[in-house]
């Protein structure tokens, strides 16, 4: 009996967690997100090739995301899944796909011609791929910023 209570304490928060996903509204349109992929750490650093741009994936939520030749701005960040908390995925040979959804805590801002522009309002919402490349043992946000796993 001391068994099955403990299998049902160590179960129920992961339980719990995996059948509470947040609605999300974007654009009239609602969506569901986690903070965690089964079986993967998805939390953490991804760096480009030298280093910038990154995304940082942190297990509160939040996180900060860098666009190419500009700053870092504070996000809060989903996995897609759907209303009962299954996330969602494309499952192939080399790996799977799911859809990072984030949003953006603060301006995003981009300098064209020497004007600075607004990219990004505050709490506007954009949606990534994070790839999971089970041969290569990395895990990729838009192709190109990687962390192992």
């Amino acid at each position: 009996m001391t068994t099955k209570l403990s299998l049902l304490f160590f179960l129920l928060p992961t339980l719990i967690y995996q059948l509470a996903p947040e609605k999300i509204m974007i654009k009239n349109e609602t969506f569901y997100g986690v903070k965690s992929i089964p079986d993967y750490n998805i939390i953490g650093l991804y760096n480009f090739e030298n280093g910038h741009p990154i995304v940082s994936l942190d297990a509160d939520g939040t996180g900060v995301f860098e666009k190419h030749d500009n700053v870092p701005v504070k996000i809060k960040w989903w996995v897609e899944c759907d209303k009962d908390g299954v996330v969602k995925v494309q499952k192939g040979v080399l790996g799977q796909v799911h859809r990072l959804i984030i949003q953006y805590l603060e301006p995003q801002y981009i300098v064209i011609s020497g004007v600075r522009k607004i990219q990004y309002e505050a709490n506007e919402y954009d949606m990534f791929d994070m790839t999971i490349r089970y041969d290569q043992k990395k895990i990729y946000i838009l192709g190109e910023r990687v962390k192992p796993f």
